[in-house]
């Protein structure tokens, strides 16, 4: 099985810079769609059997434009959304990124309890991002490949976790733009990465 995270297009919060990992808000700009459409582009001749959103607007529109091009419905699932950052919600402000900043530093070292205030900790997003994964690998055939539309932060976090050959340090140090994307293929043995944005990685090699 091959599952392909794709990060979705610039939204009206990346431009405006706010904290924005609730509700329905924040579309895609105009440049985002286009993102999308040379997402869709790039990924059109992959032989797509499902697509899976997060809820939030900037990736289930980015999902829909990915989807019309293999007339695949999005299924959007909780599973890949992006990590509640509790208190600095809409914030936009040094303070708050700051504080978006450190917990992600305490995560990469480790403390997977680690939290924003009123948000997620690590483990609460590997709790519902995890079980989503075996999921497919449970419920899709072996050779599947199925595409993913989710967010930086997320997968910064979770994919060293599913995967034996990216550490944190990769995944801090290896930002994905909007629209990268990350294919990922299941072995006898696990998780392997074979490419991150534009780095090919063969299965075997571990950062």
């Amino acid at each position: 099985m091959q599952l392909i995270f794709l990060r979705h297009g610039q939204s009206e919060a990346n431009l405006l810079k706010i904290i924005a990992n609730r509700g329905w808000k924040y579309p895609l700009t105009t440049l985002g769609r286009s993102q999308a459409k040379q997402a869709a582009a790039y990924l059109a001749g992959e032989a797509l059997i499902a697509v899976y959103s997060s809820p939030l607007m900037r990736a289930v529109e980015t999902a829909e434009i990915l989807a019309q091009g293999f007339n695949l419905e999005v299924q959007v699932t909780k599973s890949l959304c992006e990590f509640d950052c509790g208190e600095m919600e809409g914030r936009s402000d040094a303070e708050a990124w700051k504080s978006h900043y450190a917990v992600s530093q305490r995560w990469q070292s480790g403390e997977k309890q680690s939290r924003i205030t009123g948000g997620e900790s690590l483990q609460d997003v590997l709790n519902r991002f995890l079980p989503f994964i075996t999921g497919l690998s449970e419920n899709h055939p072996a050779q599947s490949k199925i595409l993913l539309v989710g967010h930086g932060g997320l997968y910064r976090h979770v994919l060293p976790e599913l995967c034996k050959n990216i550490t944190t340090l990769y995944s801090a140090g290896h930002e994905l733009k909007n629209t990268d994307i990350v294919r990922v293929e299941n072995w006898s043995d696990g998780w392997w990465c074979t490419q991150w944005a534009k780095d090919i990685l063969p299965y075997w090699k571990r950062s």
